[in-house]
C-alpha cells in the first residue's frame, strides 16, 4: 500500500509544483509524468529538479531500497531510462543510491515521510480504498455502462455492414490487442470477407495457402528466406498475388517489439487461419448457433471454451514467429483462457446483443446481458493492480470478468478525470 501512497504523493507534487526538503535533497515535480500501466518503471518521462537540476526521465518507487536490486531492475533494459529512485522513510534520512549496471551511472535514491505530508497529498485514485465491502450494485451498473457503450458502437457498424465483416473486423482487432489492433483491423479490410467466401474454396485450400495470403498481403514475407516453411508461403503468396484484392501493408504498420511470443502477430494470424478452417470459412454461424440455442451459462460457457480449443500443429507445434527457432516445448493451445474471455466480453456479447436489439429479441438480448454478469474472472488486468492495489482482498465480492470492465469504465469516466468527488463506489482514503 506505500507503494500506491507514494504514486499518490508523486502526482500531486507534480500539481502543485511545491518544494520539498528530504534528506540531502531538494525536489520539485514539474511534470509528474505518466503512471505506466504496463511494464518498466512506475512513471515514464517526468521532469524535475533535483538541488536546482533539472532531470527527464522515469521514476521507480519501491517500499525497500534494495528492491531495486531484488527486482533485477538494475539489469533490466526497460529501466535504463530511471533518474530517480523513491522510497518511504523519514526526511532526515539519506538511503544510499542505486546503479545501473547498463548505463554504469548512480541514480538518487530519495526518501519520502508519508507521515508528515498533508492527507489530501496522499489521496489520489491509486489509493481509494472501499469503505468496508465492495459496492457490488455500483459495479454491475458501471460494467453494464461500458457494455451498453459497445453495443451501440456496433449498432452503428452495423447500418451499413454485414454482421459477418463487423464480426471478422473486430475479430481481428482482439487478436491483434493491445499493439496490433488496428493493423490486424486494416488487414480484415484488405481481405475483406466477402472476397474471401466467394475466393477461397473451402474443399481445396491448405492451411499453408491461407497463411500465405494473410502473411504476404500483411507484410510478414520478405523477398527470400533459408526456413523451408517460410520459403514456401513466400511461393504461394507469388502465385496468389495477382488476384488479391489490394496492396500488402507494410513492416512499418506493426508493432513486434516486446511482445510476449504468444501475442506476436505471426503466431496471432496462425490461430485464425486455424479457427477460419475448421468451421468451414464461417466461424460467426457456428458461433450464433452455438448461442441461438441459450444453454444453461456454465454449459455456454464450456461450448465456448470447446469452440476455441485450438492445438497447434505442424509448423506452429514449435514456433511463434517464422524463421525462428523451434521452442523446446509444445505449443498447447492458440487461445488461451483470458484471450476466450477478451473475445466473448469485447465482440461475442456485444454484436450479438446489437443484432438482438435491432431484431426486437427482448428475451435473447435479456439472456446475454445476464452471460455478460455471469462470465468467472480469469485474471485482474495488471493495469488495475497499480491502480486499485486493493482490488485482491474484495474480488470474491464480485467473482466475474465484468468486474474488469466496471474498472476500465470507472477509470475513463471517473479517475483519470480526478472525479472522485463523483465516484459512485463509496470509498475513504486508506492512510
Amino acid at each position: 500500500m506505500q507503494e500506491a501512497q507514494l504514486y499518490a504523493v508523486w502526482q500531486n507534487l507534480g500539481r502543485s509544483g511545491q518544494i520539498l526538503k528530504t534528506g540531502a535533497y531538494r525536489l520539485r515535480v514539474l511534470d509528474a509524468g505518466q503512471l505506466n500501466l504496463h511494464r518498466g518503471p512506475d512513471f515514464v518521462s517526468a521532469v524535475f529538479e533535483l538541488n536546482g537540476t533539472r532531470f527527464t526521465g522515469d521514476v521507480e518507487m519501491h517500499q525497500h531500497p534494495n528492491d531495486w536490486y531484488q527486482h533485477h531492475h538494475h539489469l533490466d533494459p526497460f529501466f535504463k531510462n530511471v533518474c530517480l529512485h523513491v522510497v518511504p522513510g523519514p526526511s532526515a534520512s539519506n538511503p544510499e543510491n542505486v546503479t545501473s549496471a547498463l548505463t554504469q551511472r548512480a541514480i538518487p535514491t530519495l526518501a519520502l515521510d508519508l507521515s508528515l505530508l498533508p492527507a489530501s497529498f496522499q489521496s489520489t485514485t491509486v489509493s481509494c480504498q472501499p469503505a468496508s465491502a465492495i459496492n457490488v450494485a455500483a459495479l454491475q451498473q458501471l460494467a453494464l455502462e461500458r457494455l451498453h457503450l459497445k453495443i451501440r458502437s456496433f449498432q452503428h457498424l452495423l447500418e451499413s455492414q454485414p454482421i459477418e465483416q463487423v464480426f471478422y473486423e473486430y475479430f481481428f482487432r482482439v487478436l491483434g490487442y493491445p499493439h496490433n489492433a488496428w493493423p490486424f483491423q486494416l488487414l480484415a479490410r484488405h481481405l475483406p470477407w466477402n472476397w474471401l467466401r466467394q475466393n477461397l474454396p473451402s474443399s481445396t485450400i491448405t492451411p499453408e495457402r491461407l497463411y500465405a495470403i494473410y502473411a504476404g498481403t500483411a507484410g510478414f514475407l520478405p523477398q527470400v528466406a533459408s526456413d523451408p516453411f517460410l520459403q514456401q508461403l513466400i511461393r504461394y503468396y507469388r502465385q496468389l498475388r495477382q488476384v488479391l484484392p489490394a496492396a500488402a501493408l507494410t513492416r512499418q504498420h506493426w508493432q513486434f517489439a516486446g511482445l510476449r511470443p504468444v501475442n506476436h502477430p505471426h503466431f496471432r494470424l496462425a490461430a485464425w487461419v486455424a479457427l477460419f478452417l475448421r468451421y468451414h470459412l464461417a466461424p460467426f454461424k457456428y458461433l450464433y448457433q452455438l448461442f441461438e440455442v441459450r444453454l444453461p451459462f456454465e454449459a455456454l460457457y464450456k461450448q465456448l471454451q470447446r469452440f476455441f480449443a485450438l492445438v497447434p500443429n505442424g509448423y506452429w507445434a514449435h514456433h511463434h514467429i517464422l524463421a525462428s527457432r523451434p521452442t523446446a516445448r509444445p505449443i498447447l493451445h492458440f487461445f488461451g483462457a483470458a484471450r476466450i474471455n477478451e473475445l466473448i466480453l469485447n465482440l461475442l456479447i456485444p454484436l450479438l446483443s446489437a443484432r438482438a436489439l435491432a431484431g426486437q429479441s427482448d428475451g435473447f438480448f435479456a439472456y446475454l446481458t445476464d452471460f455478460f454478469l455471469f462470465l468467472p474472472l480469469q485474471s485482474i488486468y495488471q493495469k488495475f493492480k497499480k491502480r486499485f492495489p486493493w482490488l485482491a482482498q474484495y474480488q470474491a465480492s464480485f467473482p466475474n470478468q465484468a468486474l474488469m470492465q466496471a474498472l476500465i469504465h470507472l477509470d475513463e469516466q471517473f479517475c483519470s478525470k480526478n472525479n472522485c468527488n463523483l465516484c459512485p463506489l463509496e470509498h475513504i482514503i486508506d492512510k
